[in-house]
């Protein structure tokens, strides 16, 4: 007599939810203390435990929006005196990145040079995302757009 507790558990495969739509404006606000050891991994880790649990997200959008943080989250650190907040959203077409911080002055991006060891990292973001930085009460919001998809035309940019 063979009984359900002598056979081996198998893990259910991880469903996706096949209605995208249902989930598609999710949003998460996370502060961060800029002076803090490891701030820019702890925001890393965060955006990507948030993308990987939407129902379009797949690996190659999982590690985009990951080096999307790290850019703009050392960008803060290192710019911006006071502390900053992380904020992300999916929507219909896109994870949100945008990074508060205290700082006025806009990022501006340097011209490119392989030979120039350090600096590339708003010339990633731009290759990856649509940027856009808007001035705040408090100091400025850094925004980048993901897409889900690298393909096809961006239907909220579409006029």
């Amino acid at each position: 007599m063979s009984d359900a507790h002598d056979r081996p558990a198998t893990p259910a495969p991880r469903r996706r939810d096949p209605a995208p739509s249902a989930r598609a404006h999710t949003t998460r606000s996370i502060p961060l203390d800029a002076g803090a050891p490891g701030v820019v991994a702890a925001a890393r880790t965060a955006a990507r435990a948030f993308v990987t649990d939407h129902p379009r997200a797949d690996d190659t959008l999982v590690e985009t929006v990951g080096l999307v943080v790290s850019e703009l989250v050392t960008n803060a650190v290192r710019h911006a005196p006071g502390p900053c907040v992380l904020e992300l959203e999916h929507t219909e077409a896109r994870v949100r990145v945008t990074v508060h911080d205290t700082a006025g002055a806009h990022p501006v991006p340097r011209p490119r040079d392989p030979q120039r060891p350090h600096g590339h990292g708003l010339e990633l973001v731009r290759s990856l995302a649509v940027l856009s930085v808007l001035d705040t009460p408090t100091g400025k919001a850094v925004t980048a757009r993901v897409p889900y998809s690298r393909t096809g035309p961006d239907p909220e940019t579409v006029t």
